[in-house]
């Protein structure tokens, strides 16, 4: 007699979000050390085409914002864009895996209701005009009901990201208010050209790392200021004239400040310079790779 397989060891589908489906992965199928993966797909309920480009815009935002807002950010753990066939290599929609973070069990009748009806629209099956007062009174009891979560997601903001439909796109942890989703301004500012990433974060990380133990600094302000260079490399291969000067003068601060040393100092300018002349996406990721902390001689 063949045994049908134990449903445990399938995935389980715990949301259907407006974009992605969340899914809780048994311990056979977890990567990176994840238990849940959020699969993008397009809206009608279509598994998305979506660019490995595309995924990696969304995915290195989210690790830089948790890396600076770790209380409100839920983490991202690995990103997978392709799998193994007997063809070779196919692209696959994007998958972000992360942690388990469970919807607050006080509201979770009500997001999961709220998200079904919000999907249904985007999908043409119910009229956004008819929605929009009853999202409207569900985004002002969620307000209500958790207190802190706009001065959370203005606190991100105001670091250069931006925190979609906050209302529905959270959970709580330790009593902190987190976000499943988190993009990066990009464009509308002064100083930014179309598409390129806000200098904001840059700018945050600089703050945060002065106010860090050295070493702890050390390692924060490299990750950072790699990430920021991922992020404006996802949207092309080179960074602008005052961008370059940014990040510049953020290693500049970091250096005078003690945080990082005079060699690092050097190879981090010179990897901004290469990505300001960089002309194709390998020349950009070899240069991102010089942002790195380099051990003193013993």
């Amino acid at each position: 007699m063949i045994k049908a397989k134990s449903r445990t060891n399938r995935p389980k589908r715990i949301a259907w979000g407006e974009s992605a489906d969340v899914l809780r992965l048994p311990k056979r199928l977890r990567r990176f050390g994840a238990s849940v993966v959020r699969i993008e797909r397009r809206y009608r309920g279509k598994q998305a085409n979506i660019s490995p480009e595309s995924a990696r815009s969304r995915y290195y935002p989210m690790k830089l914002a948790a890396l600076l807002f770790p209380e409100n950010v839920i983490e991202l753990r690995g990103l997978q864009v392709s799998k193994k066939t007997p063809k070779g290599l196919v692209q696959i929609a994007p998958r972000y895996y992360s942690p388990y973070y469970p919807v607050p069990p006080k509201a979770r009748k009500e997001i999961s209701q709220m998200r079904d009806k919000i999907r249904l629209a985007h999908e043409g099956k119910v009229e956004w005009e008819k929605m929009e007062k009853e999202i409207d009174v569900f985004d002002s009891r969620m307000r209500e009901m958790f207190p802190d979560l706009i001065p959370a997601a203005r606190k991100i903001e105001a670091a250069g990201f931006i925190v979609p439909h906050p209302e529905i796109n959270f959970t709580v942890r330790n009593g902190k208010i987190m976000f499943y989703e988190v993009e990066l301004k990009t464009g509308g500012e002064k100083e930014t050209r179309g598409g390129e990433m806000s200098k904001k974060p840059i700018d945050a990380a600089v703050s945060m790392a002065k106010k860090m133990q050295k070493e702890e600094a050390r390692r924060f302000s490299a990750d950072a200021i790699k990430l920021c260079c991922k992020c404006n490399s996802e949207y092309g291969n080179s960074i602008s004239g005052s961008l370059y000067s940014f990040l510049t003068r953020a290693s500049d601060e970091l250096f005078s400040g003690g945080i990082i040393s005079k060699r690092e100092w050097r190879e981090w300018s010179e990897a901004f310079g290469k990505l300001y002349l960089s002309k194709s996406k390998a020349e950009a990721e070899e240069a991102i790779k010089r942002i790195r902390l380099i051990p003193e001689p013993s």
